[in-house]
């Protein structure tokens, strides 16, 4: 992986825009409406503009996840660390 997360159009595949997040992207993605949500290397969260691929907002932890951000029914994000803390962000 190298780090960057691809925003790709629906109707023939190819790149509209590239967010590099810095360290290799540890996970899936995963989208919420206009939101993707991706993890990466080093603790890092991140929540980027699925239009544009620009940076909404950030968190980072002392810890690297150990999957996927999951979407709870109400729009938070749970996130699991390697460390065996399990976070739930309300997004902004």
């Amino acid at each position: 992986n190298d780090g960057y997360v691809f925003g790709l159009s629906r109707d023939d595949g190819s790149e509209i825009w590239r967010y590099y997040a810095g360290s290799p992207v540890q996970a899936d993605p995963v989208v919420n409406g206009n939101t993707i949500y991706a993890v990466s290397k080093g603790g890092k969260f991140i929540s980027i503009d699925a239009t544009d691929g620009s940076i909404q907002w950030q968190y980072t932890t002392t810890s690297d996840f150990e999957a996927a951000p999951r979407l709870t029914s109400n729009g938070n994000v749970l996130l699991a660390g390697f460390e065996g803390r399990l976070r739930l962000i309300t997004p902004p």
